[in-house]
């Protein structure tokens, strides 16, 4: 399949979707959207070895990944990316993996290169990507300390900044997961935070609206619009445009458990596309001060 051609199909679908405006998208859009990005993924493979049976799930695949030239937007989710790191490395010849846009989630890709590097695998650095021999073999550290999951520490720091003080421990503070910097999040929102060995705490504090870009830590912006919501003035939350491609349309939902609640105050805009098929701005979600006005 030739490279170009994905790559402009890809962003048609994309602009498609992302130029619309207001929280509720139309479901059958993002249906289409998706089978749209599995028809272009699968014929990607099937290009460089793989065949599938079938377009959706229960499927049965056929042959071998091959080494080669790989080609992929770096914007549209990193686990597309992490998941040719962790083949590649095994493939009969060497691959390259080209990022054909911005790379953003960047601490996720570097979750997986970390993991490799502890198992002997080597991996090359290069200009907009990644060069990885082929042929390697996984080599056991022997006994390894799992770092703990800031993803899912998020949420109890979180409900620190708004009720009584939380303390998690067998926190790695040099973790390479991107969702530690939740710390410094809730700092600037007003929280109270201290550091000690593996251990972090967070109290309340006088929350405040915050302008934070989260193309870096997607996953964080559910709990943080809660955090938000309860702070005084407003907060946007910029670059969460990919939230859309997520499993499930994260901005939606996330606005849609508000309405819940009581009045909501939040808008959203979606990536603007230029001419390149390129997001500009991406979205932003604006959370005012919810807490004051639930009823609760």
């Amino acid at each position: 399949m030739d490279h170009r051609r994905y790559e402009d199909a890809l962003r048609e679908y994309l602009a498609s979707y992302l130029n619309g405006y207001g929280p509720n998208p139309v479901e059958d859009s993002r249906e289409e959207l998706v089978d749209a990005l599995r028809r272009l993924h699968r014929q990607y493979m099937e290009a460089h070895g793989v065949a599938f049976s079938a377009e959706k799930l229960p499927f049965e695949t056929a042959g071998l990944l091959a080494g080669g030239d790989y080609r992929l937007p770096g914007n549209i989710s990193s686990q597309y990316i992490t998941g040719l790191l962790l083949a590649m490395p095994k493939l009969l010849g060497d691959s390259t993996l080209t990022l054909t846009t911005a790379l953003e989630s960047a601490a996720y890709v570097d979750i997986t290169l970390h993991a490799l590097r502890r198992f002997g695998v080597s991996v090359t650095l290069r200009q907009n990507g990644y060069a990885v021999p082929g042929g390697q073999t996984f080599s056991s550290p022997g006994t390894l300390a799992v770092d703990g999951d800031w993803s899912n520490s998020a949420f109890f720091l979180a409900a620190g900044a708004l009720g009584h003080p939380v303390t998690l421990t067998g926190l790695d503070m040099d973790s390479p997961q991107g969702d530690k910097a939740v710390l410094k999040v809730l700092h600037a929102f007003g929280a109270e935070v201290s550091v000690f060995g593996d251990a972090a705490t967070v109290s309340p504090g006088p929350l405040r609206g915050i302008t934070l870009d989260v193309a870096e830590i997607p996953d964080l912006l559910p709990v943080l619009a809660v955090v938000a919501a309860c702070a005084q003035g407003e907060t946007r939350f910029e670059g969460a445009a990919r939230l859309r491609l997520k499993e499930s349309d994260r901005l939606s939902s996330t606005a849609a458990m508000y309405a819940q609640r009581g009045p909501l105050y939040a808008r959203f805009r979606d990536a603007a596309i230029d001419n390149n098929g390129t997001a500009e701005d991406t979205a932003a979600a604006i959370w005012r001060d919810f807490c004051e006005h639930s009823g609760d």
